[in-house]
């Protein structure tokens, strides 16, 4: 594990001890176009998840921005991925994926998938931590 500090627009940086499980960079997926998206996944000393996104916009103005939020469980992060954010599913698909080659939460996530039962939401809805 390693001391890790993320940018976020309009807060402090996030830091926090952890490793990192996944990056993807939508391009690898998408092909070259003006304006893409990165994604790292980290897993916490304590067991928690920290999705970290940054966007780079080139058009029509160049900017870049930096977000973080926490999960609590690998579920609620793929319910994040899948229901509540923009992105193209076979990006959270890959994310998913890539994740579950480094992360047990993960792995279980896919088995159940494979095994026929669909994606359950949990009984509350997931909420990323506000601190974030």
């Amino acid at each position: 594990m390693q001391t890790v500090s993320l940018k976020r627009n309009g807060k402090e940086d996030l830091v926090f001890t952890g490793e990192l499980l996944v990056s993807l960079d939508d391009r690898e997926l998408m092909g070259v176009t003006p304006n893409w998206w990165e994604l790292k996944l980290y897993k916490t000393s304590i067991g928690k998840f920290i999705l970290s996104s940054t966007f780079h916009i080139n058009y029509p103005s160049r900017r870049t921005l930096h977000g973080a939020l926490s999960f609590s469980k690998a579920e609620h992060l793929q319910h994040y991925l899948v229901n509540e954010c923009n992105g193209p599913t076979k990006i959270a698909d890959e994310f998913i994926n890539r994740a579950a080659k480094r992360d047990q939460a993960f792995q279980a996530i896919l088995n159940n998938q494979k095994g026929g039962s669909a994606f359950k939401q949990p009984a509350s809805r997931p909420v990323a931590s506000k601190a974030f």
